[in-house]
C-alpha cells in the first residue's frame, strides 16, 4: 500500500503542486527578508544623515557659547547627543520608536571609524578648549586656543565631521538605490515566477480534471443507452487506469447486451416454432381424434348390426377385425409420431398391407 501510494502519478502531481506553493512561499519570504534589509539600510542612511545635523548642532552651541548666548550644558548635550547617535548608527538598534537599525555593514565601518576619530578630535577640542576652562572659571578668550582661532578651528573640524558623514549618507544612498533596484527586478521576476506557477497549476488542473470531465460525459451517454462510447486518455497514472477499465466496462456492457438481444432473437424464433408446433400438435390431436373416432364407430356398428341379427357373425367378425386392425395401425402411427418427435429414428417395412390383401 505504502509503495502504491509512492508510486501514485496523482499523489505525484498533488507533491509537485504543494512543491511550487513552498518555492512561491520561500521567493516570498526571501522577498520580505530583502524588502526589510532594504529598511534598515534605508534608516541607517536617515541616522547617518542625522550626523550632519547633530554636527552643526555642536558647531551652533560651540558659537553661541562662545558669542555668550549658550552655556557648557547645551554644548555637552549637543555632544552627548551626537555621540549617541555615532555608536547607534554602527552597532544598531532602536534610534527612536518607529526607527528600528540593522548593525552597519562591515565594508562601511572603515569609513564611520574615521568619522569617529574625527568626531574624537573635534570632542577633545571642545573639552580642552570650552568644557575645561568653563570648570576652571576661565573665559573661552583664555582658553588654550582662543578669540577667532578657536572659531575657526571649531568650524573646519565641524565641516570636515560634516563633509566625511555626507560621503557616508551618500554611499550609504547608492547601495539603498540599488538594493531597491535590485528589489525591483527580484519583484518582477517572482511576479513572473508567480504567473508561471498559476499558469503551470492550471496546466495541471486541467489535466487532472479532463478525463474526469470525459468519464462523466461518457457516463451519461452510456446512461442514455449509447454503448458506442469511449474515453481517449493516454499516459500511466490512475486516471488512465480508470479510463482504460471504463472503456473495457463499456465495451463489456455492448458484448453483453448484444449478446442478450440475440439470445433473445433466439427465443422468440424459437417461442413462433413452439407456437406453430402446438398449432400443428393440436390439429394433429383433432386429426387423430377423428380418425379414431372412424373405426371405433365401425366397430360398434358392426358389433351392434351382429347382435341385433341384422348380419351374420362372419361378416361382422371380419368388419370388427378390419376395423381393429386399422385402430391398430393408427396407434402404431401415433406412437412413430411421438418417436420421432423424442428423436428417435424409425425404419419403415409393408408386411402388413401385404398380408392384408
Amino acid at each position: 500500500m505504502i509503495k502504491q501510494r509512492i508510486n501514485s502519478k496523482i499523489t505525484t502531481k498533488i507533491g509537485l503542486f504543494v512543491a511550487i506553493q513552498a518555492i512561491f512561499i520561500v521567493g516570498s519570504v526571501i522577498l520580505s527578508y530583502f524588502e526589510s534589509q532594504g529598511t534598515l539600510l534605508g534608516n541607517s542612511v536617515n541616522i547617518a544623515g542625522k550626523n550632519r545635523f547633530l554636527t552643526s548642532s555642536v558647531l551652533l552651541q560651540t558659537e553661541e557659547y562662545f558669542s555668550g548666548f549658550s552655556n557648557v550644558s547645551a554644548v555637552k548635550a549637543a555632544m552627548d547627543n551626537l555621540q549617541s547617535n555615532l555608536l547607534i548608527l554602527k552597532e544598531g538598534g532602536r534610534a527612536s520608536v518607529p526607527i528600528e537599525l540593522a548593525p552597519l555593514p562591515s565594508k562601511y565601518l572603515h569609513l564611520w571609524d574615521t568619522i569617529n576619530n574625527r568626531w574624537q578630535a573635534y570632542k577633545e577640542f571642545i573639552t580642552n578648549n570650552i568644557i575645561k576652562p568653563s570648570l576652571l572659571s576661565l573665559s573661552p578668550t583664555e582658553s588654550l586656543v582662543t578669540g577667532n582661532g578657536a572659531k575657526n578651528e571649531s568650524q573646519f573640524m565641524a565641516s570636515e565631521l560634516i563633509n566625511l558623514s555626507n560621503s557616508l549618507t551618500t554611499d550609504l544612498g547608492n547601495d539603498v538605490k540599488n538594493n531597491s533596484q535590485n528589489l525591483i527586478l527580484l519583484e518582477m521576476l517572482l511576479g513572473a515566477l508567480n504567473i508561471a506557477i498559476l499558469i503551470l497549476i492550471f496546466y495541471l488542473v486541467r489535466k487532472i480534471l479532463t478525463p474526469i470531465f470525459a468519464l462523466t460525459k461518457a457516463a451519461s451517454e452510456i446512461k442514455k443507452g449509447n454503448l458506442d462510447v469511449s474515453v481517449d486518455h493516454k499516459g500511466n497514472d490512475e486516471l488512465a487506469m480508470l479510463a482504460e477499465s471504463f472503456n473495457s466496462m463499456a465495451s463489456s456492457i455492448k458484448t453483453h447486451i448484444e449478446r442478450q438481444e440475440e439470445l433473445t432473437a433466439i427465443l422468440q424464433t424459437a417461442n413462433k416454432e413452439l407456437n406453430k408446433k402446438d398449432r400443428l400438435k393440436d390439429e394433429f390431436v383433432g386429426i387423430a381424434s377423428h380418425e379414431l373416432r372412424t373405426p371405433v364407430q365401425s366397430i360398434l356398428g358392426f358389433a351392434s348390426l351382429a347382435n341385433n341379427g341384422q348380419i351374420e357373425t362372419k361378416e361382422a367378425y371380419k368388419g370388427v377385425l378390419l376395423e381393429a386392425y386399422r385402430l391398430q395401425q393408427l396407434t402404431t402411427d401415433l406412437l412413430d409420431v411421438s418417436r420421432i418427435e423424442s428423436g428417435i429414428s424409425l425404419t419403415y417395412a409393408m408386411e402388413r398391407l401385404e398380408s392384408m390383401k
